[in-house]
């Protein structure tokens, strides 16, 4: 079984760092460096050496790392470890830079980098594709997710295009108000 493995004052650092400076709910993706697989024997350090990894917590306690293969981590707590989680995103997932958000509220939502929505089951323990996906043409990149614990949920396409999840409508829609350039 793959895992990485939290060593040593790094490990424990970058732990406390993300609770303390976000605190609660994480809902912004942090993008990790990473190499574009995880090992036996990899630590944060060599994680955080190597573009590509992205990681949410809920404030919970449950942390997910997803690598630019699409390959999914959890947290094991009680090992104080990185095990491969047993829900895996479709095979045929593209490389590249994945985007994952949580509510906290035990929602997780993972965009592909085709911009593509999947979301967890929790009841089948299983990753499948949204009932909903983002409308248009879409471009191939690292897409940014980000939930609150309020059930909203937003998403930043590569080329800077936001949208949101309409619950009224049961979908995603552009937001009314777009960056300026």
């Amino acid at each position: 079984m793959e895992r990485m493995e939290v060593r040593g004052w790094a490990g424990r650092l970058v732990s406390a760092l993300f609770f303390t400076a976000l605190g609660g709910i994480v809902t912004a993706v942090l993008t990790m460096p990473g190499a574009n697989a995880l090992d036996s024997s990899a630590s944060v350090g060599k994680v955080l050496e190597n573009p590509g990894f992205v990681i949410c917590g809920d404030g919970k306690g449950n942390w997910n790392v997803v690598t630019p293969s699409g390959t999914i981590y959890a947290w094991d707590g009680r090992k104080e470890r990185w095990n491969r989680a047993r829900a895996q995103l479709p095979r045929g997932c593209p490389q590249g830079t994945y985007a994952i958000a949580t509510d906290g509220q035990g929602n997780w939502n993972i965009v592909a980098p085709d911009g593509r929505i999947y979301t967890y089951d929790s009841k089948q323990d299983r990753w499948e594709l949204h009932s909903e996906q983002l409308p248009g043409d879409l471009p191939t990149g690292a897409y940014g997710f980000a939930a609150d614990g309020s059930g909203h949920w937003n998403i930043m396409s590569p080329n800077g295009v936001l949208y949101y999840w309409n619950g009224q409508r049961g979908r995603w829609d552009q937001h009314p108000e777009q960056l300026r350039r």
